[in-house]
């Protein structure tokens, strides 16, 4: 991979992280630290010991973090080198012109259940079950039919791109055209 010019991303977006994990966990760290490789991270102090540690990764705040407004863009960006927008910022033309650093800003390209979910209850509930090993706290607020009906979005690229945007995440469809569980 890295021979072809091509980084690892590793996507380290528990909620809950404590010093004893992040201790138990840096010889992984140390194993791919180097230039061109990323880390997305929802926990902050997790981004501050591993950029404290480990300067070479860069960071990206997860879309989990659901930052949604120019203050938390704001808080985010002292601490991540970049930031996902949740899907619904691409929907919202004001608030995407009202960021200053649009370099910062990865949008999705595609959207899937994430993109009208009422609560968002699967990102703290997959933290759980991911940390506890136990499948059954995995929580989804919509029924399983709505999100087969909805299935996966495009989102104009040109579009975005006139607005100053050109950091693009793009989700893979599962069968019968949806994300999620």
């Amino acid at each position: 991979m890295y021979g072809m010019g091509i980084g690892l991303r590793l996507p380290l977006t528990n909620h809950d992280a404590s010093p004893e994990e992040y201790t138990a966990n840096l010889p992984l760290l140390e194993k791919h630290h180097r230039p061109g490789n990323s880390i997305i991270v929802t926990n902050d102090n997790l981004a501050r010991w591993i950029r404290r540690d480990f300067p070479g990764y860069r960071l990206e705040a997860s879309v989990i973090k659901n930052i949604d407004s120019l203050e938390k863009i704001e808080k985010a960006s002292g601490i991540y080198d970049s930031i996902i927008l949740p899907m619904s910022a691409n929907e919202d033309e004001a608030f995407l012109a009202s960021i200053g650093n649009k370099a910062q800003i990865t949008l999705f390209a595609n959207a899937g259940c994430a993109l009208t979910c009422p609560s968002r209850i699967c990102y703290p509930s997959i933290s759980t079950a991911n940390k506890t090993g136990d499948k059954s706290l995995f929580r989804c607020s919509q029924q399983l039919k709505y999100r087969e009906l909805l299935g996966m979005q495009d989102f104009d690229l040109d579009h975005l791109e006139s607005l100053g945007f050109h950091r693009f995440k793009l989700l893979r469809a599962r069968d019968g055209n949806i994300t999620g569980v």
